[in-house]
Parts: structure tokens; sequence; C-alpha cells
């Protein structure tokens, strides 16, 4: 697998659920390759049979994975209790038997492990027995180790009664088009920063004021080929006045360029009613006008 597919697939995942939305488009961008060139680093085998089959499969949290790549993971075996510590003594037990990997090793699997080991116990306790799916759990050379299986409380002992089939769901990550905003903030920080020396990408409140302003520049690029986006001392890097005061065009975004809104349809009019129609209405109001005198004289006799 190529250091592209990773990238893509972390950016993908990130982008999706707006992880490290704070930084600069260009500055995400650049932890994503950092992100994608630590997991090569660790190994071509674990990177293409368990990074990237827990990234198709929504299963890897992006945070936890940048604390594991960095070596910044606590320690998941803190602060648990015994009942706890029994299921995942056992999974790591069952295993290593099956794959002869040691899970204890690997920080980001025995994270997984404890995340599910409280549900895992409750349901030995009361059931006796419990499913445990932890896929692309580790990975070797011949391919992805999961952690299928279910497991059978026999005693104090907890033993694996089958290990079951997981069904991958894969997924083909591919490039997002273009976002307008995120294209307005690269021409407005790079023209900015042209003109006065100054970066504002360091700045996390200049560029919450910007990023607001360039929403509402794309939002009026619907409807006009340019608009004008000024922010008054938008940074106090300098110690005269800094304003930004930048035209933004259609053109000027390109591809990411806001399409308009599409026009509602018009609620279709509603048909006259027939002179027939009407005339039966009126039938209708005079009989049961009618019927109620007649009830209420047959009441007063």
């Amino acid at each position: 697998m190529s250091q592209d597919e990773l990238y893509i697939a972390i950016r993908n995942v990130a982008e999706d659920g707006r992880a490290w939305s704070y930084l600069h488009s260009r500055q995400r961008d650049e932890k994503y390759r950092e992100l994608a060139q630590l997991a090569l680093a660790q190994g071509s085998a674990r990177a293409q049979h368990q990074y990237l089959p827990l990234l198709r499969e929504g299963l890897l949290d992006l945070y936890d994975f940048d604390e594991a790549l960095h070596h910044r993971l606590d320690d998941p075996l803190e602060d648990i209790e015994l009942r706890e510590q029994r299921v995942i003594d056992a999974v790591c037990r069952l295993f290593h038997a099956r794959y002869r990997v040691n899970l204890r090793e690997d920080l980001l699997a025995l994270r997984r492990v404890a995340d599910e080991a409280w549900d895992v116990a409750d349901r030995l306790e009361e059931a006796g027995k419990a499913e445990l799916r932890l896929p692309y759990l580790a990975a070797t050379e011949a391919g992805p180790c999961h952690c299928c299986v279910l497991l059978r409380l026999q005693g104090s002992t907890i033993e694996a009664a089958e290990w079951l089939p997981h069904t991958p769901r894969p997924k083909t990550f591919k490039l997002p088009p273009p976002d307008a905003v995120e294209r307005a903030l690269d021409l407005l920080t790079a023209r900015f920063k042209a003109d006065t020396g100054v970066d504002l990408t360091t700045d996390h409140a200049a560029m919450n004021r910007l990023r607001d302003a360039a929403k509402a520049a794309c939002n009026e690029l619907k409807t006009r080929e340019r608009t004008l986006v000024e922010l008054p001392w938008i940074t106090a890097e300098l110690i005269e006045r800094t304003d930004l005061r930048i035209e933004l065009t259609r053109t000027m975004l390109g591809d990411a360029a806001p399409l308009p809104d599409p026009k509602p349809e018009p609620a279709p009019a509603a048909k006259p009613e027939s002179g027939f129609s009407k005339v039966m209405g009126w039938i209708a109001a005079i009989l049961i006008m009618a019927a109620i005198w007649v009830l209420m004289y047959l009441l007063d006799l």
C-alpha cells in the first residue's frame, strides 16, 4: 500500500468527523500526511491490515490514533476494576494462543479491549456468555487478526466458546471536492500575508473571524460575481492598525465556487371548485340543518 492511500483515508475520516477543525486547511493537511508517514513507519503490514481497514469501517478514533503514533497514549489498564481486568487478561491469553500476538505490547489494541471490558463483564455475569467483536485488533505479515469471539464463563475461568467470522465492510476513499470556504480562507490568508507579511494562520482568534467572514462571502457569491471581505483590526501582531480588505470573486475560487441555492418549486395551484361541487355542498348543509331542527322539535315533544 502507498502513503497516499493511507493519507486519503485519514483525510476523509478526519474531515467527515470534523477532527482538528480548529486548524487551517493547510495545517490539517500537513497533520494527515504526518500521521500517514508515522503509520507506515510502524510497518506496512500493520498499516495495510489494521489501520486502513479500521479507517474504512469507521472503527478507529483518530485522536487515539494520533496519540498512539506519537507514543503518548495513556496506559489503558489504569483505574479499572478487577472484573474488567479478568476479561482483559482472558482476551489477551486467548488472542495470543490463536495468533501468537501479544496485545499488551500494542496500547491502541489494548485500549480497544479495555473499552469493551465493562460491557462484556456485565453480560458474562448476567448470561454466562458474551460476544466480543473487535475486528482488525492486530496485524501480521499474513493479514489482519480479528478478535471476534463468543466468550463463556466456566466456573471462574473465561474461555472462548467459538471464534466468530468477520465480514468486511469495504469503503472506497476518494478526495472530496474542494470546499468554497476553505479555498476562500487559503486565498485571503495568502493575500494578507503577501500585503503585510503577517501569517494569520497562527492566530486562532483572527482565523475564527476570518472563517465567519469567508462563509458570509461564499453565501454572497452564490448570487453575485464578486464581494468585499472587510475585517478591521484583524490582528494585533503589528503595532499600527491592521485591517483586512480584500475583494473575492467567483473566478478566484475556481471549481470551488459556490453554486446558487436551488429555487423552490412553486406549489401547485389549487384547482377551482366546480359549480356542481358548490351546489352539492349547499344541499348537504341544508339537509344537516333540517335534521337538527327536526331533532330539536322531537325533543320538545
